[in-house]
């Protein structure tokens, strides 16, 4: 390095980078300046490849909410990398610290990390490690935060989708908090990946918990492939519910289901911000959030204990002149501005799991800290056997599914044997966008299919139709071409009930007409409440002719008849007739 560059301090140290603090003598301005530690023997040819493509990948990326690259050059001791220095503090300290977002500030975080991403994507470029240490609020003189997004170490050029890889002792880089289903099942990953993590970025600055969380690693990962998930409009009711949807569109299981772009996704913040009203819904798919399982242990959530406030500039600057009225401000970092904290945190060798530690000032390592952080790499190759194993067991299951649906295809198997593991998978299955013909085969799978152990299939049929966050013209399907044809009475209450209460018009029509071969004297009173609430004319209709052959079916017709006297009591108008219609259809005995 020539002695343009003055280094004034150690700044931090990752897996395989070092930050410092330097002075640009020429430009008269401090910088950040990331070198390869020379200390990584066996891996520095590949530390060196990863740091200049992060120089490339940073260079090619003059925007404002980026952070910006001065200069690359190599001498006696490797490569380095010059950058802006940046002061302030990043996300997870400024929640952690403080409190979670007010709508306001949250506007400002979107915005601008959206404009960041469309310009990398711009470019075909993939972060990979979206998370709130990688996004910093930097205070501007008029008292107004900027958004940086920061340490695009981990960015690929991928103009077309491309697979997760491993670096670094085969571990997953990424905190396992943000990262999206895909790359723990090792798929292609595109823009759609980012749109996820930032939308987990995104909860988290609004609630201070993360999306998706658990005790250890494999609990965390385990709620991002299942999708448990808090809705964020339980959590913060005070929001605008086109916000609460919006963000947790970006967190959709499934890749389809989220924003293609960040470019879709700030066309559709903006055209929900300029409405000014809570009641308009985003022109976007919402996924229905499956809830944390009940009974489960609660796991650890980073929180605040204080409502929302607004941010403030640190101590001892000038008020901001963005804001009219006073809050509580953020606390400065007491051992002063934080710094560019991304930048030397590629590659580090803490565990993944841990989020949100504040940065401190590093002095030169003693063999205990040695050992820790030898225990703490251990603990992420550790992670990153667990991803593989997760990717292994999901060829695994796609297997046993794909052999599942071969012999159900053939029209001789009239009985399918399968354990409720099996029938899970195949109900699962079921849940993801497939082809047509691979939609058919399963649901010939689960019309033939038959416990091979203690499983209840028919009530964990009912179960799964009436509740999994299905397609409305799959979920009619399933009730006419499944349920019906089954004609097992198990899980009837159920399909009744959710027959009464969905919204779903054809899929409840459905739903009554698969209750036809299986419906007793149970289920007869919800029939009548449907007949007696119900507006839709085929509704009430299909609930007539299905509490008909319940009828004719008891043995308790007496009674069933005296309830529907009752109802016909209460009944007016065309209600009424539908409920004489169906008492005059009753054959005499």
């Amino acid at each position: 390095m020539d002695d343009r560059y003055e280094i004034r301090g150690k700044l931090g140290q990752g897996g395989i980078g070092t930050v410092y603090r330097a002075f640009d003598q020429r430009m008269n301005r401090e910088v950040a300046i990331k070198r390869i530690i020379p200390e990584s023997g066996g891996n520095q040819d590949k530390a060196t490849r990863q740091l200049t493509q992060e120089a490339g990948a940073l260079a090619a990326l003059q925007h404002p909410h980026i952070v910006t690259v001065y200069d690359v050059g190599l001498d006696e001791d490797g490569p380095y990398v010059v950058m802006e220095l940046l002061t302030g503090k990043t996300l997870d300290e400024v929640i952690e610290s403080g409190a979670p977002l007010t709508f306001q500030d949250f506007r400002e975080l979107a915005l601008q990390s959206q404009e960041a991403l469309i310009a990398a994507q711009e470019l075909s470029m993939v972060h990979r490690d979206l998370k709130p240490g990688n996004v910093m609020l930097n205070w501007l003189p008029s008292g107004k935060f900027q958004v940086k997004i920061v340490d695009f170490g981990l960015a690929k050029f991928t103009p077309k989708p491309s697979l997760q890889t491993l670096d670094h002792g085969d571990s997953v880089f990424g905190s396992i908090y943000f990262m999206s289903p895909e790359q723990f099942e090792r798929v292609p990953i595109d823009a759609r990946t980012d749109m996820y993590a930032i939308g987990c970025v995104y909860y988290f600055s609004l609630t201070g918990k993360y999306p998706f969380d658990g005790e250890n690693g494999p609990q965390v990962m385990a709620a991002h492939l299942s999708h448990r998930v808090i809705p964020l409009g339980e959590l913060r009711p005070d929001l605008p519910r086109w916000v609460c949807d919006w963000v947790m569109w970006h967190i959709n299981r499934q890749q389809d289901d989220r924003p293609t772009n960040a470019r879709e996704a700030l066309e559709i913040f903006l055209r929900n911000d300029n409405q000014a009203t809570s009641s308009v819904a985003i022109a976007a798919p919402v996924r229905r959030a499956v809830p944390a399982h009940a009974g489960a242990a609660a796991p650890h959530h980073p929180s605040s204990a204080t409502a929302p406030q607004p941010l403030l500039p640190p101590n001892g600057s000038k008020p901001s002149v963005h804001t009219g009225t006073q809050a509580v401000p953020v606390q400065a970092n007491p051992t002063g501005p934080m710094t560019h904290r991304a930048a030397m945190t590629h590659g580090a060798t803490t565990s993944p799991t841990v989020a949100g530690a504040h940065p401190r000032k590093k002095q030169a390592l003693g063999n205990k800290q040695k050992i820790i952080i030898g225990a703490a790499a251990a603990v992420v190759a550790i992670v990153g056997g667990i991803a593989y194993v997760n990717h292994s067991n999901s060829e695994k299951q796609a297997q046993t599914i794909q052999t599942l649906s071969q012999k159900a295809s053939d029209p001789s198997v009239t009985e399918l044997p399968v354990s409720g593991g099996q029938l899970k998978l195949l109900m699962d299955a079921l849940t993801q966008k497939r082809p047509a013909s691979e939609q058919q085969a399963l649901t010939r799978a689960l019309r033939v299919a038959k416990a091979s152990d203690s499983t209840n299939v028919d009530l964990k049929l009912a179960e799964f139709v009436t509740s999994a966050p299905l397609d409305p013209k799959l979920r009619a399907s399933l009730f006419a071409d499944v349920i019906r044809k089954r004609e097992q009475n198990a899980g009837a209450a159920l399909i009744a009930e959710y027959a009464r209460t969905t919204n779903d018009e054809q899929p409840a029509e459905a739903a009554l007409r698969a209750l036809w071969p299986s419906a007793g004297d149970t289920e007869f009173d919800s029939l009548l409440e449907t007949i007696m609430n119900r507006k839709s004319p085929a509704l009430r209709e299909a609930a007539k002719s299905t509490a008909l052959e319940v009828i004719k079916r008891s043995s308790n017709r007496s009674l069933l008849l005296a309830s529907l006297d009752k109802a016909i009591e209460r009944a007016k108008d065309e209600v009424r007739a539908t409920l004489l219609d169906l008492k005059l259809s009753v054959p005499h005995i």
